[in-house]
């Protein structure tokens, strides 16, 4: 049972991963979604420069001006894939109003170009059916190196002309007549100062450099179609062999991980192996036995378990610190034990570490194959590019989000352990306070783990060009969550409360109204206590108000004993003094004697005798052991000096009737 759930754990978990990617994915490449308002003000034109990080054409200010892009879908790598439109926004007009007309100048020029696109492909796919060649050297084309992604190849023969004119005292870039395929003149884009002022340059200039990216945009296109042809299947070949050899990487670090996972599990075992050791032996001590085989055995057959997994240099030492004192009882194995503790979460937080940079890993090379296979095909690319940039800044996001969660981690296992160490130093009975580390450790860690999971998710959909109206109705749904759960965040708050004030932690003894036991486990939601009868009671934090912590920093022996009213009280108090003093010299109970006893006289005289009451200052969980031996000697001491114990006395008198 103890290994299935790690497994169901990590099942929701993927679950919720694969739900998250899901929702990006619907995000990124369907952008219909990006049109659904969840507020009841938000309107998808209201600000076009709010456009979604896919939309290509959105708008942005750029200085004084604002401006957009005319992406080509080809060179998606090159500077020349593109063409940066500006326009400057008028006094009359508002500054969406100028982004706006900037985004459908730079939709009117994307179209434009996607047009005469469309009819050269449909000339060259003419001319392949009519028999006819393309008139560049077939030497070269079917010379490998011609194709290398780095050569640079010339313009295309069946590349159409773009020139240079004048409309309306404006410069433009058009296509001229021309018959053979079946294009007539039309304008491309206009030329503008804004254009011209935000590349710094003279409009003849950049007009210049705007007619080379079309032509080589065009000759780009055909000559994507002279590979396809020249090389059928070609392209399919290479999407699937790189498609295996990522799945072969993959599996590597596949294997990899799963050996990392192996050692986490065993380390995350050896951890509960070790806190249950520890609750085995305060629960002992509970039950009266102070030297509990755990501590003298258990413990060191732990620390040898340790030297597989941690440096054996460290295991060392604390292995030669636990033979020195092979007779160790609980109040004296606080300082090995944290530092065992210690080792183990230094350990568990480098290899999480790795694990960290292994996932990431495996998600980088995922999206490198996949779209390295994506943008071998022209008709793929523009898209395979939109994917590139979410797959740099998101994963960028939840990296920086992990490694901060993890700083975080280090930061909360080195001042836990530090505190342990400190109360170590000072406090010989501290075992309570590594028990309680776990307990704080796991609180700290969930907190922070909620913390940042949640900004995580917020700068993912702030980047993703989410609508902020979103959050506002998050907000508003949180707010109706809490309402209608209200009793979960009390005990979450009176758990937190519990835990910040110190009324008690795991491995104390307490009574919560009418229950009473040791406390087991404990979080933020709910507290457990193992009875006297071996009863787990459950106790929501929100009903817990009144504590008695019967062990926090000392415990005392109330020793109550009544004693015949005829016997010589002073020689009594005598001897319980001499008990007491002989049973603190005792070097096998001297170390749980925090002072000396006090012995507080007689509380009572009755006919029935005569009470005597004795305080002894222990440590904490050792006052029932102490007190079951302190009883005994009493009792043989009195046996030994013939003192009698009170009885009950009752007078019956007797009367005869007439």
């Amino acid at each position: 049972m103890l290994m299935q759930l790690p497994s169901k754990k990590k099942l929701a978990l993927r679950w919720l991963v694969c739900l998250f990617c899901g929702l990006l994915i619907s995000l990124l490449f369907f952008p219909a979604f990006a049109q659904i308002s969840f507020g009841s003000t938000a309107t998808p034109i209201s600000n076009p420069m709010n456009r979604p990080v896919w939309d290509l054409n959105r708008p942005w200010r750029c200085g004084r001006l604002y401006c957009s892009r005319v992406v080509f879908p080809v060179r998606i790598l090159s500077q020349n894939n593109r063409l940066t439109l500006a326009a400057q926004a008028l006094n009359n007009i508002s500054p969406q109003q100028a982004a706006q007309n900037i985004e459908l100048r730079a939709q009117s020029v994307q179209l434009t170009v996607k047009s005469v696109k469309n009819r050269l492909v449909s000339f060259w796919r003419e001319t392949q059916l009519s028999g006819k060649t393309s008139t560049y050297s077939i030497q070269q084309i079917y010379d490998p190196r011609f194709w290398w992604f780095l050569h640079q190849k010339p313009i295309h023969p069946l590349t159409p002309a773009v020139q240079i004119g004048t409309q309306n005292k404006a410069t433009v870039i058009y296509l001229p007549d021309n018959p053979k395929y079946r294009l007539f003149k039309q304008t491309v884009i206009t030329v503008t100062a804004p254009d011209a002022q935000h590349a710094g340059i003279e409009i003849p200039q950049l007009a210049q450099e705007w007619q080379e990216r079309i032509r080589i945009n065009f000759s780009d296109q055909l000559w994507g179609l002279e590979f396809s042809s020249s090389f059928p299947g070609l392209r399919v070949f290479l999407s699937l062999s790189l498609l295996l050899t990522g799945t072969l990487g993959l599996l590597l670090l596949k294997t990899i991980r799963a050996s990392l996972l192996s050692i986490n599990c065993r380390l995350l075992h050896k951890q509960e192996s070790l806190a249950e050791s520890f609750k085995d032996d305060v629960m002992a001590a509970y039950s009266g036995n102070l030297m509990p085989l755990s501590s003298k055995d258990g413990y060191v057959k732990e620390i040898d378990s340790l030297e597989h997994s941690m440096d054996s240099s460290v295991v060392d030492n604390v292995n030669e610190s636990a033979k020195q004192h092979p007779n160790q009882s609980i109040d004296n194995l606080p300082r090995s034990a944290a530092y065992t503790h210690s080792l183990l979460n230094q350990t568990q937080n480098f290899l999480e570490l790795v694990l960290l940079a292994s996932n990431f890993l495996r998600i980088a090379f995922s999206v490198l194959v996949l779209l390295s296979a994506t943008a071998i095909f022209p008709s793929m690319r523009i898209y395979a590019f939109i994917a590139l940039q979410q797959s740099i800044a998101i994963p960028l996001i939840w990296l920086g989000i992990f490694i901060f969660r993890l700083l975080v981690v280090i930061i909360i296992d080195f001042n836990i352990n530090n505190w342990i160490r400190r109360v170590s130093s000072r406090d010989v009975s501290s075992m309570r306070y590594t028990l309680r580390a776990s307990t704080y450790s796991k609180v700290l860690k969930g907190g922070a783990t909620v913390v940042t999971i949640f900004l995580g998710i917020f700068l993912t959909l702030t980047t993703i060009g989410v609508d902020r109206s979103i959050f506002t109705s998050a907000g508003v749904i949180a707010v109706g969550v809490g309402f209608l759960s209200r009793n979960v965040l009390e005990d979450i708050l009176n758990g937190f409360l519990i835990l910040a004030s110190d009324r008690f932690a795991i491995g104390d003894v307490v009574t919560i109204g009418t229950f009473s036991g040791f406390v087991e486990n404990m979080n933020l939601f709910n507290t457990q206590l193992r009875g006297s009868d071996g009863q787990l009671t459950t106790l929501p934090n929100s009903q817990i108000r009144t504590v008695e912590n019967l062990t926090k920093d000392w415990s005392r022996v109330n020793f109550e004993i009544k004693v015949s009213a005829r016997e010589n009280l002073r020689h009594v108090l005598d001897v319980v003094r001499l008990v007491a003093n002989t049973m603190r010299d005792d070097k096998q109970w001297s170390g749980y004697f925090l002072d000396a006893p006090e012995i507080l006289g007689i509380d009572q005289v009755q006919s029935s005798g005569c009470l005597i009451r004795v305080w002894i200052k222990t440590q904490p969980l050792a006052q029932w052991s102490l007190g079951r031996e302190f009883r005994l000697q009493i009792k043989e001491a009195f046996d030994r000096e013939g003192i009698t114990l009170g009885a009950p006395i009752q007078n019956v008198l007797f009367s005869r009737q007439k």
